[in-house]
């Protein structure tokens, strides 16, 4: 007659009887082809982690922008960018990310940027904005007296093109050849240095 558990000494205690069918017991039960789950994979089932989730949980984590940030901050990427581009010898100059500019190294100024396309002054307006370039058409039909230009940079170059017989620029803010107020006339370029609080004409010229 077959036994199914081992012999056991007079006051020995048996083995526990569950464990010698559980993992790398002596008789392990295969559960292969039986209907159902075993307990652990229906447990496994309820957890929030699981894999039906993961999509959404994904998804959670790319909206979560400090997520990203587990290894840097801001400040330590910014200056691991620096490094790479300073330190290491790759570069004459480290790049301040804050400004867009190079630190310690030489300023180009931005009157030297060439435009795409010249931008027209507002129709009317006395005090017009050069932040969006260097290069300037003005388009008056009534007659404009300019006393200064809105948004000038240091070192910023300015050339007008006069498309106009309206247009006045004063000597409020600028120093003028001749010591007087600019007339325009149709076809007409002016060109203006900004330093310190003041315009400075460069050159200019009546075309027709």
């Amino acid at each position: 007659m077959p036994v199914d558990h081992e012999d056991y000494l007079p006051g020995e205690a048996p083995a526990a009887h569950k464990e010698t069918h559980q993992d790398g017991g002596t008789d392990e039960i295969s559960i292969a082809d039986l209907a159902g789950v075993s307990t652990e994979l229906a447990a496994h089932a309820l957890q929030p982690t699981v894999h039906q989730d993961a999509p959404t949980l994904i998804l959670t984590h790319k909206g979560d922008a400090s997520a990203h940030h587990a290894k840097y901050t801001d400040a330590e990427a910014r200056a691991a960018i620096n490094d790479i581009f300073g330190a290491d010898g790759k570069a004459d100059v480290d790049i301040d990310l804050d400004t867009h500019t190079l630190k310690g190294g030489p300023v180009i100024s931005d009157g030297l940027r060439c435009d795409k396309v010249a931008h027209t002054f507002v129709d009317g307006d006395t005090t017009p904005s050069v932040l969006s370039g260097n290069v300037f058409v003005t388009a008056n039909t009534a007659g404009t007296t300019i006393t200064n230009f809105d948004d000038g940079r240091a070192t910023q170059i300015i050339t007008i093109l006069f498309g106009d017989g309206n247009t006045t620029i004063t000597r409020n803010n600028a120093y003028l050849a001749g010591g007087v107020n600019f007339v325009s006339t149709i076809q007409a370029v002016i060109v203006l240095l900004k330093i310190g609080a003041f315009w400075f004409e460069v050159s200019r010229s009546l075309n027709s």
